[in-house]
């Protein structure tokens, strides 16, 4: 990804997340909810809470998808991409 000029006027605290609902579209819009995991403190049941709410274009949203597979993958060829995302997503099913 492009390096830029970024101030944090206000400190931001890093979130975990541990997994992410399916997108929400708004007209071109796209809204990504992403969540933890976590035991409840109730019961010990598993629960999911809901740590932060991405909304941008779909065009914003996929650059910033494709900067991250990118960096994870080592910037490898497109078809190493293509097989490690279908690995991913096959044990997705499991």
């Amino acid at each position: 990804m492009t390096r830029l000029n970024v101030i944090e006027p206000a400190i931001c605290p890093d979130t975990v997340v541990t997994g992410a609902l399916e997108l929400d579209k708004v007209g071109g819009n796209v809204r990504l909810v992403l969540y933890s995991s976590q035991r409840s403190l109730h019961d010990g049941s598993l629960e999911h809470l809901v740590c932060s709410k991405l909304f941008g274009s779909r065009r914003d949203l996929l650059k910033i998808a494709l900067g991250i597979v990118r960096e994870l993958t080592d910037n490898a060829p497109a078809e190493t991409i293509s097989a490690t995302l279908d690995c991913l997503e096959e044990g997705s099913r499991h």
